[in-house]
């Protein structure tokens, strides 16, 4: 499946046309009452494990260290009127492997848009639409393949109508369509990838937002809908894919979703900022489309049964539906700013059903010296595979930072990354890793 963003294409054609006042660096461009502020940031970077493998530790192949140079240009778009808010993110990341035999590493079109715009921000009715489209890849054990990702297109556009009955209250009900494109990386020695699977998602949106405190509200969103999978059943052989446990092929059904969440969010003291909700939702799949895909294909036998291989399983019922978040933010000084956040969530996936997770996260942001800031970023996740792929894992990622800013428009930028991913009792050891990154470059932002 391949598509093209017209509403992104159109925003962001129309602020190719614009003209552009002339602006110092650092202090940003102004077009009418927008705000534009373009940046390049360029780094060098060293991984310990480029292509994400399990390593001789693990008994595995030993790992592929890394240099590279990554080139991210970046454009920020604001404008605030009492008719039309608008706002666009666009960003492009380029990589370079300075080692030719990491040349399937090399990316050149990696990607990401962001464009949102409300009709009427202040008005009793009003209008809200929103685009993002983003491609993007995840590193694989495919050392000798041409390109060593899989890649990831998706793009998920929303539009909703808005009542406002009062300066406190807001209602709003509309749509959202979902499309996703995975591909896989080529046979040795190619130069094209492999379609592993296409998801098309569409339904509805409602949310409401009370503010019965100045700053603090209640907030409540829900969203239904279904989705369809271009190849409901995938072939398992081969290419480092076989598994004994899940037979020659797997079952992707279609399905259909539902949730509802339901909090607060204010600042409750001068230094506090804090969020909290729960809500219930729901992922049921459609086991014959399993079973039709394998008809037309000529597939029998007890794999497409859903009894036999699971393909069919549901994430239903408490506590398995349960949705939980919490997020605190707390300023120590004014320089200073602390935040804690939880969250119990699902989500559908391309390679099995489903996957449930816990995510704690933790942060910290300071400033020193006017010139100087820093910061701290932790997230663990735990999660939980089911369907016919079964499977627990635990994946931590941390980052520690520090940018000088040498003038109103450049600094200077060094960052620590760690990212690692283990099997919960060593149950899958072919999935972990670890790789640390270590990154200096510079940003400059007109």
């Amino acid at each position: 499946m391949r598509f093209q963003s017209s509403l992104t294409v159109l925003l962001v054609g129309w602020l190719c046309l614009a003209g552009a006042a002339a602006a110092e660096p650092g202090e940003h461009i102004r077009v009418g009452n927008a705000e534009v502020v373009p940046s390049v940031s360029l780094d060098g970077q060293y991984r310990t494990n480029v292509y994400l493998q399990e390593g001789a530790l693990g008994g595995g192949v030993p790992v592929t260290p890394g240099a590279l140079l990554s080139l991210r240009p970046t454009l920020g778009v604001r404008l605030d009127s009492d008719t039309l808010q608008f706002s666009l993110d666009a960003a492009y990341n380029a990589r370079k492997y300075l080692s030719p035999e990491l040349s399937n590493l090399d990316r050149f079109n990696f990607f990401d848009v962001g464009v949102g715009a409300s009709l009427l921000p202040k008005g009793m009715f009003g209008l809200v639409v929103r685009n993002d489209l983003v491609l993007s890849g995840r590193e694989t054990e495919a050392t000798t393949a041409a390109d060593a990702y899989i890649l990831a297109l998706t793009e998920r556009g929303s539009g909703k109508l808005v009542f406002r009955p009062g300066s406190s209250m807001e209602l709003g009900v509309g749509g959202a369509v979902d499309i996703q494109d995975y591909n896989t990386p080529g046979a040795t020695n190619t130069f094209a990838t492999t379609n592993l699977n296409s998801r098309l998602g569409y339904g509805g949106v409602a949310d409401f937002q009370w503010r019965f405190f100045p700053r603090t509200a209640f907030v409540a969103e829900s969203e239904w809908g279904r989705f369809t999978w271009q190849d409901n059943i995938l072939n398992a052989q081969g290419a480092g894919q076989s598994d004994d446990d899940l037979g020659d092929f797997i079952g992707i059904p279609d399905g259909r979703y539902w949730r509802v969440t339901a909090g607060l969010r204010g600042r409750f003291t001068e230094k506090l900022v804090l969020g909290i909700g729960t809500g219930y939702g729901a992922l049921i799949y459609d086991e014959q489309s399993v079973i039709d895909g394998a008809a037309v294909d000529g597939i029998t036998g007890p794999e497409v049964n859903p009894q036999v291989s699971n393909f069919g399983a549901d994430l239903n019922g408490l506590p398995g539906g349960l949705l939980l978040r919490a997020d605190v933010a707390y300023e120590v000084t004014e320089k200073q700013k602390v935040t804690f956040g939880y969250a119990r969530d699902f989500q559908d996936v391309f390679w099995t059903n489903y996957v449930q997770y816990h995510r704690v996260s933790a942060s910290w942001r300071g400033t020193f010296a006017s010139r100087v800031t820093g910061s701290l970023d932790l997230m663990l996740r735990r999660e939980a595979y089911g369907g016919e792929a079964t499977r627990d894992d635990n994946y931590l990622r941390s980052q520690a930072g520090l940018a000088l800013h040498t003038t109103r428009w450049l600094d200077i930028t060094a960052m620590q990354s760690w990212q690692r991913r283990t099997s919960v009792n060593g149950a899958n050891p072919s999935v972990e890793f670890d790789d640390f990154t270590t990154s200096l470059g510079v940003r400059a932002t007109y």
